[in-house]
């Protein structure tokens, strides 16, 4: 078996357009990993750049529903990435699965993502990407968030008054009105993208589509935030309308990370399946 630094390789997890993900055993402890290495030694600067960022941002966090990074080192020139294992489905497969595969779990799923964001905001850092690929979600409904490779401190007063012409990142589907206007990135921004991760987790589609790019974006920049209970009608009220406020156009209309927090406490997101439709 081939090791990477003192890292015995066992199954391949993942495999993404940079990366591959392997679950790793260190001999010397018999402890098992998650392994995250980019996918060629002739790796860009900007790929390894980002591995080492989501290293550097990893590594000061400590939180139940943040994945933990243990490691990190260069085999053969490519830098490698080692994190806490947590080998089971992403929130996006669970998705795929309908919402009666994880309804029973639901109150817990929300309150652990709302949790993980929360906790980033607190600490000033912006994740920036957002989705239900980077939830794993095990059975019982425990929460991870993964992937920080697009990670940032939030944008300082000088950067807010002074912008800078940037490159737009993030994912189509969840990306923040004021990514696309080249504003300066912050907290809001990722509320905004966990509203479409909600709606999408309740709903089973995310609540902008389109039939290009282009015109996605535009929706995000333009269309009104639908309101979820369209799509679900066994929403409570009260959820459905935070969801609906995370979605606001203006990043100041949004509710805060810790509001969403507060908000949620012992709040109701579903009507039982045979109650009648309101």
């Amino acid at each position: 078996m081939q090791l990477i630094g003192p890292y015995r390789l066992l199954n391949l997890i993942n495999t993404g357009k940079a990366t591959q993900i392997w679950e790793v055993i260190r001999d010397t402890t018999g402890r098992r990993y998650a392994l995250k290495r980019l996918q060629s030694s002739s790796a860009t600067g900007e790929e390894i750049a980002l591995l080492k960022n989501e290293y550097q941002q990893l590594r000061k966090l400590q939180h139940p529903n943040v994945i933990q990074a243990i490691d990190a080192g260069t085999h053969q020139g490519t830098p490698y990435l080692v994190l806490e294992l947590f080998r089971v489905p992403s929130m996006k497969q669970w998705i795929r699965q309908g919402l009666a595969s994880y309804e029973n779990h639901l109150d817990r799923i929300v309150t652990q993502a709302v949790q993980a964001v929360a906790y980033l905001a607190e600490q000033g850092l912006v994740h920036q990407d957002i989705k239900p690929d980077n939830f794993l979600v095990s059975p019982e409904g425990e929460v991870k968030l993964i992937d920080f490779a697009l990670a940032r401190l939030r944008a300082g007063t000088l950067e807010r008054l002074l912008p800078r012409k940037r490159n737009i990142q993030g994912t189509p589907s969840y990306i923040a009105p004021e990514q696309l206007r080249n504003r300066p990135v912050d907290l809001p921004a990722d509320v905004y993208s966990l509203g479409c991760t909600l709606y999408e987790l309740v709903c089973g589609r995310t609540p902008f589509t389109g039939s290009s790019v282009n015109e996605l974006l535009n929706r995000h920049l333009k269309q009104p935030p639908p309101n979820p209970r369209v799509a679900c009608r066994r929403l409570e009220p009260e959820f459905a309308q935070l969801i609906q406020q995370m979605l606001a156009k203006e990043p100041q209309k949004r509710p805060s990370m810790s509001e969403v927090q507060r908000r949620l406490h012992g709040l109701k997101l579903l009507r039982p399946a045979a109650s009648p439709e309101a």
